[in-house]
């Protein structure tokens, strides 16, 4: 290999070695990452929190639950269930209540009958936060 050819690889790999470097010091710099410890130490940033989560079935177990009733039109021998939306404001009562599925005779009872509950408080790193999840409401014969 001649002394040229040689020179011209040696400048191509530094330069694409310098084009590498510079493009990883502007993405560090676009997502606010900096190398200088100065920048380290003033970025206290909290970590994300979401507004809302979302929670299994079963998983929040209410501290307050109020049992619903049947209504006067509905039949006090058959048993049904009806599924609920619910969402959990931040102080732990019930914000909204939406009907998933179930016997519409007997959802208005289990909506009004869960708007009345409340719930332990939930937090994500350490901020107060709205959670969403199904409950099923179980109508039994009585």
């Amino acid at each position: 290999m001649t002394t040229g050819l040689r020179l011209v690889t040696f400048l191509f790999f530094v330069n694409a070695f310098l084009a590498c470097n510079v493009f990883a010091q502007s993405a560090d710099a676009d997502k606010g990452n900096s190398s200088s410890p100065s920048a380290e130490a003033t970025n206290t940033e909290k970590p994300l929190t979401p507004k809302r989560v979302r929670v299994n079935q079963g998983v929040l177990k209410p501290i307050h639950r109020v049992y619903p009733t049947y209504p006067e039109s509905g039949s006090t021998t058959g048993n049904g269930m009806v599924s609920l939306r619910v969402i959990i404001a931040t102080d732990g009562t019930v914000k909204d209540v939406q009907l998933i599925n179930g016997d519409d005779r007997l959802a208005p009872s289990a909506i009004a009958a869960v708007k009345q509950w409340k719930y332990k408080p939930m937090s994500v790193n350490g901020s107060p936060v709205e959670v969403e999840t199904r409950v099923d409401v179980k109508f039994l014969p009585h």
